[in-house]
């Protein structure tokens, strides 16, 4: 089982979508299986506006969208991981989350790039498999 937890107080965190200015470093601590990891986040872009989801190449409805870019490192005992995380809402959209449950989606940024990922149970997030093309 996986838990964030508040690195100082090790109290559940919840993590904002928003709400964190560009810059800001905020400390956490991932929690598996008796393993204690210290990992860093920190916003290093947003990413707004409006796009369309695709289902298997074909436009299936506009979305607005929100995506936070995180520049994440973790220490693992004595080796450090960087990456990227993005955490992508979609708002202001009329797509059913259970018409594509399971289904692998695209979403297309006005700018023409691309995010693949599937629907959050409820329909606010796009779950990535892939990077930003």
């Amino acid at each position: 089982m996986l838990h964030l937890a508040a690195s100082a107080s090790r109290e559940p965190l919840n993590l904002p979508c928003s709400g964190w200015k560009a810059g800001q470093i905020r400390p956490f601590a991932i929690v598996a299986d008796g393993m204690d990891d210290r990992s860093t986040g920190r916003l290093v872009d947003q990413l707004a506006g409006d796009g369309w989801l695709l289902s298997g190449g074909v436009p299936v409805a506009p979305v607005t969208y929100a995506i936070n870019v995180y520049d994440v490192r973790t220490a693992i005992g004595d080796h450090a991981v960087a990456g990227t995380e993005l955490v992508v809402r979609l708002l202001n959209h009329t797509i059913s989350a259970t018409h594509l449950h399971g289904q692998l989606v695209t979403l297309r940024l006005h700018d023409g790039r691309e995010l693949a990922g599937f629907l959050s149970d409820d329909g606010a997030h796009l779950v990535r498999t892939g990077a930003l093309a």
